[in-house]
């Protein structure tokens, strides 16, 4: 229990950091303004910026990465593809390749969360045409459409270090690399639409918010307390339709079969919490999960293997303080890979 409290204490502490960083921010905005300084400080991290961060990508160049990435921009080693330098030129040599096999690849994004212009997330994806070699995979001339989430940390007006993570284990189904059913098949790959989610209730306590969410998570998730699910979750909640593993169902009677079915595939299986972001009824939390292998999981029988994965959850609270939306993603072709399911290159 005391390392619970202390896990919970440091949590708490990162949230106070976080907001902290904001005000001194907003503080240092203010007289930067009142002064007539014109600063990177005073960009207003928007859909705009976030457009902007497209425009680069769509762009690929070293020139125009570097006008929305800082110097010594980072990304998360997790996030990154196999032989993927780091810094920013590492992302350069990446958008080529992606640019060589998707010659008309396009991204787009949406802001989700905007934490005082210090930190924010959203949605990612790309479209285009699978005409050239990539993960091991040849050309498909298949239409594609992959989707991830980013927690980015922004200082002066760029970014500064980045936590992205794609749906790699749709996209390698998508390149024809694995021979499983794409949980994706169906889709309309030139756009995907996703569930919006509801608007933030900036009147809802946070600390009640953090409350729910981490009650839900020793109590349901790792207290395998599946049975107490409708204390926590609203009758009309969603998960968007992209979250979904294959053969789940929408609705709370489709998350207690997906948490059934890691509770017995992994039943020492344990949900980590890395940080939370937190606005109003909404939270973001950044996940690990860890468990043995010891039951069947998606047709895979049980290896006696451990795993280890990560992952974002964004999740929204309603007036009553049960969930009402849900938009989860995890590293599943990592947790495919750990149990010897999928190729490692």
């Amino acid at each position: 229990m005391s390392t619970q409290s202390n896990q919970q204490q440091q949590q708490q502490q990162s949230v106070q950091q976080r907001g902290s960083r904001s005000k001194a921010q907003s503080q240092q905005q203010s007289v930067a303004a009142a002064s007539g300084t014109t600063s990177r400080q005073n960009i207003e991290i928007d859909q705009a910026f976030l457009d902007r961060i497209c425009a680069a990508l769509n762009d690929g160049s070293r020139e125009r990465l570097c006008e929305i990435l800082a110097d010594d921009w980072q990304m998360d080693e997790r996030g990154r593809y196999p032989n993927q330098k780091p810094g920013i030129d590492g992302l350069v040599e990446l958008l080529q390749k992606f640019r060589h096999a998707i010659p008309d690849i396009q991204f787009s994004s949406q802001l989700l969360l905007n934490i005082g212009n210090t930190t924010i997330y959203g949605r990612l994806q790309f479209t285009g045409t699978h005409c050239g070699k990539i993960m091991d995979c040849k050309p498909s001339g298949k239409p594609v459409c992959i989707w991830g989430t980013f927690w980015d940390d922004v200082e002066g007006g760029r970014i500064k270090f980045s936590r992205v993570l794609f749906d790699k284990l749709d996209m390698l189904q998508q390149f024809g690399g694995l021979p499983l059913p794409s949980a994706s098949e169906g889709r309309q790959r030139e756009a995907i639409k996703f569930l919006p989610p509801p608007a933030p209730n900036m009147g809802m306590d946070k600390g009640e918010t953090l409350r729910i969410i981490r009650s839900f998570i020793d109590e349901v998730l790792n207290g395998q307390q599946i049975n107490r699910l409708q204390e926590f979750i609203a009758e009309d909640w969603k998960m968007d339709p992209l979250c979904m593993l294959p053969g789940q169902q929408q609705g709370i009677k489709g998350l207690e079969w997906m948490l059934n079915m890691f509770k017995n595939a992994f039943p020492d299986g344990k949900w980590g919490v890395e940080d939370f972001l937190l606005c109003g009824n909404t939270v973001v939390t950044r996940f690990t999960f860890r468990g043995t292998h010891k039951g069947e999981f998606l047709g895979i029988k049980p290896t006696g293997k451990i795993i280890n994965t990560w992952g974002f959850c964004y999740d929204c609270v309603g007036a009553d303080g049960k969930f009402v939306y849900t938009q989860h993603l995890q590293d599943n072709l990592l947790l495919m890979q750990q149990l010897g399911a999928a190729p490692t290159q």
